[in-house]
């Protein structure tokens, strides 16, 4: 799962307090130990994002979104069907939150700013980013896949010390959208069937 699954996970059918939208996205954006002293809603939420991510890295259908992106894009298929299965989550969005796409995102950006205070300086700096070239509604768009694709090819490149070249990502997505459609239920079923979202849904 990627950002926007993430926040929307902190509380399906609603929005999240800012101390939870960070603990959403803070295992992604923070590397190395978390900070001492964080907030219960913070942790609560962190804990969650991992085991979001591990039931989702062994589900079946996840298996298979990674598949159709793995002859072209190789050890980076995974990462890449993170971000496609968000694109899924745009197009599924109306059936699932009860906000439309661009005000849930507007609250999301809204909560995140709020909650800065809880973010180390590197999370904080990626934040503010986001929100200044919009991430998250970029997942709504085949131009937007490919400007996220191209950022997160400069971003390894840099990490690799290599060329390396995600953009043929949004062509496949769109070649197998009804496939990542398909699958995307799949996986909010099980995390919802095997109570992955554990305390932290609750109040959802």
């Amino acid at each position: 799962m990627n950002f926007l699954a993430h926040l929307y996970l902190a509380r399906p059918r609603g929005v999240a307090e800012p101390a939870a939208l960070v603990g959403a996205l803070m295992p992604d954006l923070v590397r190395g130990p978390l900070p001492l002293g964080l907030p219960p809603a913070v942790c609560s939420q962190v804990r969650r994002h991992r085991r979001i991510d591990r039931a989702t890295d062994a589900h079946p259908a996840f298996l298979e979104a990674a598949a159709f992106f793995r002859p072209r894009l190789g050890r980076f298929a995974g990462i890449a069907a993170d971000v496609c299965l968000d694109a899924a989550l745009c197009r599924a969005w109306p059936g699932l939150h009860p906000l439309p796409l661009e005000e849930a995102i507007r609250r999301y950006h809204g909560g995140l700013y709020a909650g800065r205070g809880h973010m180390p300086p590197r999370m904080r700096a990626a934040c503010r980013r986001m929100l200044r070239q919009g991430w998250l509604l970029r997942y709504a768009s085949r131009a937007g896949l490919l400007a996220t694709f191209g950022q997160m090819s400069g971003h390894f490149a840099q990490r690799l010390h290599r060329p390396v070249d995600l953009t043929p990502a949004a062509e496949i997505a769109t070649e197998h959208a009804a496939d990542l459609d398909r699958l995307l239920p799949e996986l909010m079923a099980r995390l919802q069937r095997e109570d992955v979202l554990g305390e932290a849904s609750a109040a959802g």
